[in-house]
């Protein structure tokens, strides 16, 4: 997990990528590439996921944005590619707060 400023909250992955041992689906190409992420988040406990809406990219950090300053999220990835949507990741937690002003010399 990365910062937490106002209303957001910056955060980052890593990923071990596995080839698969046969051809996947047919594809003469490399389907098991990740080519974007479904990042969800949760102020539940996990038990309602709402997705975060971002332009397709396999970079593995985002900066998740309108989360209400003092309330505990969770956050989990799953990662996307030519076959399908992934299992999730493990969970993380993170709370925004509101910044504080630098005080003035």
């Amino acid at each position: 997990m990365g910062w937490l400023g106002q209303s957001s909250s910056e955060f980052y992955w890593s990923l071990t990528r596995v080839k698969p041992s046969r051809r996947v689906g047919g594809q003469p190409s490399s389907p098991w590439l990740i080519h974007d992420y479904l990042i969800e988040y949760s102020s539940d406990g996990g038990t309602n996921w709402s997705s975060f809406g971002h332009n397709a990219s396999p970079a593995t950090s985002a900066t998740v944005t309108g989360l209400v300053n003092g309330t505990e999220y969770e956050f989990r990835v799953k990662a996307i590619n030519a076959i399908g949507t992934g299992e999730a990741s493990n969970i993380a937690t993170a709370t925004p707060t509101e910044l504080t002003p630098e005080p003035e010399p």
